[in-house]
C-alpha cells in the first residue's frame, strides 16, 4: 500500500520531499516504539468502510494430493 505515490523528489520538489520523507520516518519510529498491535492485513476497504471493520472472506484451503 502506498498512501502518496507522487510523493518523489522530482515531482513535490526538494523542500516538500524532505518533508515527507521526515514526517513518514517519525511516523514510523512512533508506530514501532508503541505497543499497538497493527492490522494484520491492510484492505482498501477497511479504509472506505470507516469505523466499521471489513469482513474479510475466508480463503478456502488447497488440498495437497498424494504422491502415486
Amino acid at each position: 500500500m502506498n498512501p502518496a505515490p507522487d510523493a518523489e523528489a522530482y515531482i513535490c520538489g526538494p523542500g516538500n520531499f524532505e518533508w515527507v520523507v521526515n514526517a513518514v520516518a517519525e511516523l514510523a519510529v512512533k508506530k514501532a516504539l508503541s505497543d499497538e498491535n497493527p492490522a494484520r492485513e491492510l484492505r482498501w476497504d477497511a479504509f472506505l468502510a470507516g469505523d466499521r471493520p471489513a469482513e474479510v472472506p475466508s480463503k478456502p484451503t488447497a488440498r495437497k494430493r498424494a504422491r502415486a
